[in-house]
């Protein structure tokens, strides 16, 4: 029964982080087509201005899922800002463009893991140092415990 209720404990954390990861693919999809849509409507009207509704998108959702890596966030917003100036001036081409923001993409990416995984290990060497405090603790009141004992008899 203990292994049964392990299983549906960790399905169903499981399943919600994978529903949020869900929900907050498809709202950055959404940003981005958004955009797209302002850019084919003729509202923006160049690279940009484009740039501009994506990063404004993406900056609020950053805020509704406090995603903890702002300076990443900036990195990326500062990338896009940068490539999209060049090619409104026709310093870059979208070929190379694509390519640019791709390499930035994985070095956020790249951190993010980095990010997580230093956490992950700090977590457990803190976990562990409070359970070695515990058991020094509870060997002390034992130890305590029995000098009591002793000192009656």
């Amino acid at each position: 029964m203990k292994n049964f209720l392990v299983w549906v404990i960790a399905l169903l954390v499981l399943t919600g982080c994978a529903t949020r990861e869900q929900q907050i693919i498809a709202e950055t999809e959404a940003v981005y087509s958004d955009c797209m849509e302002l850019v084919n409507s003729g509202e923006i009207k160049n690279y940009v201005g484009e740039a501009a509704c994506v990063n404004r998108g993406l900056e609020q959702l950053v805020i509704k899922y406090d995603y903890p890596y702002w300076d990443l966030y900036y990195l990326q917003a500062s990338y896009r800002n940068d490539i999209a100036r060049q090619l409104d001036e026709r310093t870059l081409k979208v070929s190379e463009a694509k390519e640019k923001m791709r390499e930035v993409d994985q070095l956020v990416s790249d951190q993010e893991v980095q990010r997580i995984e230093f956490v992950a290990r700090v977590q457990t060497e803190e976990q562990q140092r409070l359970k070695d405090m515990v058991d020094l603790i509870n060997e002390m009141e034992a130890s305590a415990a029995g000098n009591r004992l002793a000192e009656m008899e």
